[in-house]
């Protein structure tokens, strides 16, 4: 029996990658019709008003008071916004994370497993630090419960949000915006320690996000997406015992 079954883990995971490349390449195309309801209007200006304000948060959050308050009224808002759209059947937590225990689900979050783990590792060894972590100590999951967090809002809320309108460019949007974000920590005049090579930074976040955004879509639940991102960062930050500074 060991052998079908890693025979079909195996085909089902060369077909996920294939269909990686199929959406890459169907990101590229403009040619889907748009048709856009007053509604879904109003969800787009939503979106777009969220994803500004989570990049204010981000370029203010590490100024001291009373700049430090332009981070917070942004953060507030975007939660308020949120709070309003929660309960739409499209975002409600029943269908973001719908299907769980069906077996096309399980083997998505085993491949999500695997490209979270394996992108913590390169970037360790990139940076000189053991591949894999000796011990981990409990900011890690501090560290883990801000992605979550971050999957929670990006993938599930932006993106979701936005597939009303074309599939394809909420991926792209969504992974836009988390990049934006994250690179607004770093550009900030209040960044303590300036990151040394932002257009890299830059590339090689945006490129993640859009695979984290078509591990969604692909599976149709946002936990893959999730345990993917908890998994760079338990092994990313496993022997950290403070917060780096960029964690608010």
């Amino acid at each position: 029996m060991v052998a079908p079954i890693n025979s079909f883990s195996s085909n089902f995971q060369f077909d996920y990658y294939k269909k990686i490349s199929k959406t890459l390449k169907n990101l590229m195309k403009t040619s889907e019709t748009i048709i856009v309801s007053p509604n879904v209007k109003k969800k787009l200006f939503d979106t777009l008003i969220c994803s500004f304000e989570i990049v204010i948060f981000g370029y203010f959050i590490n100024y001291s008071f009373p700049y430090k308050i332009i981070a917070f009224v942004a953060l507030s808002h975007t939660s308020f916004i949120i709070s309003r759209n929660i309960n739409h059947q499209l975002i409600s937590f029943a269908q973001l994370f719908k299907n769980t225990f069906k077996t096309r689900t399980i083997i998505y979050l085993i491949i999500g497993i695997q490209m979270g783990l394996a992108a913590a590792m390169y970037y360790r060894g990139s940076n000189t630090m053991p591949v894999l972590p000796n011990l981990i100590k409990p900011f890690s999951i501090i560290a883990v419960s801000i992605g979550i967090t971050e999957e929670l809002f990006f993938r599930g809320f932006i993106q979701t949000q936005l597939n009303r309108i074309n599939t394809y460019w909420a991926i792209l949007f969504a992974a836009f915006t988390h990049t934006a974000y994250k690179t607004s920590l770093f550009i900030s005049p209040a960044t303590i320690i300036p990151h040394e090579n932002i257009p890299f930074f830059m590339i090689a976040s945006f490129i993640a996000f859009i695979i984290l955004g078509i591990l969604k879509q692909q599976s149709k639940n946002l936990l893959p997406s999730i345990i993917a991102h908890a998994a760079f960062d338990l092994v990313v930050y496993a022997e950290i015992t403070q917060a780096p500074w960029w964690v608010w």
